[in-house]
């Protein structure tokens, strides 16, 4: 089972870039803290390369910016090329299949916010992408927000 789960923080802004075939895509790095070994309570980052797809690029581009916390489960991949030189090179990067944000900001009315906007928003998708670039759609109004 191809499965990891992370939390972490966006690197940069996020942009979104659109390919021949009108998929939208977002590639981003996080920042996720691990324990370094032997360090106590000590922690270093990992920088992890994802890609989000069509309605997830959707959702990050709008709502993340750079530092923004997520949490994110996903698929591992990796992808072989040749570079300018002709070496043979291969990428890895995780795609992008579940992604949970961070709750909106409190509200700055003076009435209290309702119940439901205190809870964390979430993207679920039970999504299987394939590596000859078979994607799964789902539609924008099934979003919970």
């Amino acid at each position: 089972m191809n499965d990891c789960k992370f939390t972490g923080r966006l690197t940069a802004d996020p942009e979104v870039r659109t390919t021949q075939n009108g998929h939208r895509v977002v590639p981003f790095t996080l920042a996720v803290d691990r324990m370094k070994k032997g360090a106590g309570e000590q922690t270093q980052a990992d920088f992890l390369r994802f890609e989000a797809w069509d309605n997830h690029a959707d959702t990050i581009s709008k709502y993340c910016r750079k530092g923004t916390k997520l949490l994110i489960s996903g698929a591992a991949r990796a992808e072989s090329y040749t570079d300018q030189s002709g070496n043979k090179r291969t990428k890895y990067f995780f795609l992008v299949r579940f992604l949970e944000l961070p709750p909106k900001p409190p509200q700055t009315q003076q009435t209290q916010p309702s119940d439901q906007s205190q809870q964390i928003r979430k993207t679920p998708v039970d999504v299987t992408v394939t590596y000859d670039d078979d994607f799964a759609y789902y539609d924008e109004q099934d979003l919970p927000f």
